[in-house]
């Protein structure tokens, strides 16, 4: 769940946004992946409904060989011991905004750039190739894709997403400005080079 765990400057996404979900999936950002584990978080609706029928019906069998392994619920519980003691929710919040700052100063106003959006540590960049008319690359130019690859030439690493040209940056809670400042000059050269790249 990468909206969890404070990459929005809450704790969850549902928080951020008034939700009050029933179920959540959490895991990487339960240890910081330095070691596997995940969960679910269950809303007292179906806490209360599991717990009405297994008077009936018997304990709710649930689990899996390695569940609530110590290792892992040690290192989750230190993480989470962390992200506390250093106020790292709060500072994704600060930081993610002068991350999506730098961003829309260095690529906003690029030909081949949409919008650049975001949240906390959350930003996305959706790539045009007209962006007066607002049309989009055709999905056989691979314009993600292919920006994906030429940013990490520049030295930073991103994500292209799969299902549309979007460009997303999650760094971690720890980013400092001068970071920040690199990572968008290293997506306006690689801009640069994009339209080379798609005709190539």
């Amino acid at each position: 769940m990468i909206s969890g765990f404070g990459r929005l400057g809450h704790w969850f996404g549902a928080h951020r946004f008034g939700i009050s979900p029933d179920l959540i999936t959490i895991a990487k950002g339960l240890t910081s992946s330095y070691v596997p584990m995940s969960g679910v978080i269950i809303g007292e609706k179906i806490c209360s409904l599991m717990e009405e029928e297994s008077a009936t019906i018997g304990a709710f069998g649930h689990g899996f060989t390695t569940s609530g392994h110590p290792v892992a619920a040690a290192a989750a519980l230190a993480n989470l011991a962390i992200v506390e003691r250093e106020g790292l929710v709060d500072r994704a919040a600060s930081s993610g905004q002068t991350l999506i700052n730098k961003v829309r100063t260095a690529v906003g106003d690029h030909p081949n750039v949409g919008n650049v959006r975001g949240d906390g540590l959350m930003v996305g960049i959706e790539l045009v190739a007209d962006r007066a008319g607002r049309r989009h690359f055709p999905p056989e130019a691979q314009a993600g894709p292919r920006l994906a690859t030429l940013i990490r030439q520049e030295g930073v690493l991103v994500r292209a997403l799969p299902t549309n040209d979007v460009i997303a940056l999650s760094p971690a809670f720890t980013i400092n400005d001068e970071e920040m400042s690199a990572i968008a000059s290293a997506i306006a050269r690689a801009l640069n080079q994009l339209p080379q790249a798609i005709t190539s």
